[in-house]
């Protein structure tokens, strides 16, 4: 039996998620799981090194006859605490 390969993030939010699928000797008989940030999610989904992914939505239009298979998302309609950008150099540069 061939594996599905699952790219997952590791963040706060998703937790819950991963802690199930950890959680399921069962479903990891029949998984591949990888535990990768968002964009390596999305580029492992993109370049068909998974098969299924938490990816951002932006990475959607990369993805020929994508597919979204659950009416879940990790949002928000208000401000967050769990995004920051980090950089060596002053924003304006």
């Amino acid at each position: 039996m061939n594996k599905i390969r699952v790219s997952v993030v590791s963040y706060t939010n998703s937790l819950p998620f991963l802690h199930g699928i950890k959680a399921s000797a069962k479903l990891l008989e029949q998984i591949d799981l990888s535990v990768d940030v968002p964009a390596e999610c999305a580029r492992k989904v993109i370049h068909d090194e998974a098969d299924l992914g938490i990816i951002p939505v932006a990475a959607l239009s990369k993805i020929p006859n994508h597919h979204i298979v659950t009416d879940y998302c990790i949002g928000s309609d208000g401000p967050v605490d769990s995004v920051f950008v980090f950089s060596s150099k002053p924003i304006a540069r």
